[in-house]
């Protein structure tokens, strides 16, 4: 069997990562945008969300998010923090359902995960594969799009620890 994680090429002076062997799980994923609410990640999962494990807030260096209209995308920047939440992917399935969300914009890239608690792990997360010109300066509001998509309706589940975007300056 191949290594989880495989490394060494560059790309913009950037380490590549491959993703994890799709054998291996569970695995983690890093959301840093709409995924971070439970109630799309379990529409999306189709799953339960009395079901959906909890959502751990942690954050990734290297990376900034930009904006493509409304949604973030994840864009190599060195010594940049993103705050974001994890959950576990259970199997493949679960992983081509949140592919399929993303869409081909975005491709799958592995990326250290650093907990509040200090912990490190390995996971995946989303990150924009499109022209950098399409992208602009600006951050996701998890509350905001919370506010628009649910139409100031009650939202379900637990985001502790969501990530508060920052005003570019």
């Amino acid at each position: 069997m191949a290594p989880n994680l495989l490394s060494g090429e560059e790309v913009y002076g950037q380490p590549i990562h491959r993703q994890y062997s799709t054998d291996t799980f569970p695995r983690p994923y890093f959301f840093y945008g709409s995924l971070m609410d439970p109630q799309r990640l379990s529409e999306i999962l189709r799953s339960d969300i009395k079901h959906l494990p909890s959502l751990r807030s942690a954050h990734t260096i290297g990376y900034r998010c930009k904006l493509w209209g409304p949604y973030p995308a994840l864009v190599y920047a060195p010594d940049a923090v993103t705050h974001g939440m994890v959950l576990e992917m259970q199997d493949e399935k679960q992983v081509e359902r949140l592919q399929h969300y993303e869409t081909s914009n975005y491709r799958v890239q592995a990326c250290t995960l650093r907990f509040e608690d200090g912990s490190e792990a390995r996971g995946e997360t989303f990150m924009w594969d499109g022209e950098e010109g399409e992208l602009r300066e600006g951050s996701f509001d998890l509350k905001a799009w919370q506010s628009l998509e649910y139409g100031g309706h009650a939202v379900h589940g637990d985001i502790t620890g969501a990530w508060q975007a920052e005003v570019p300056t």
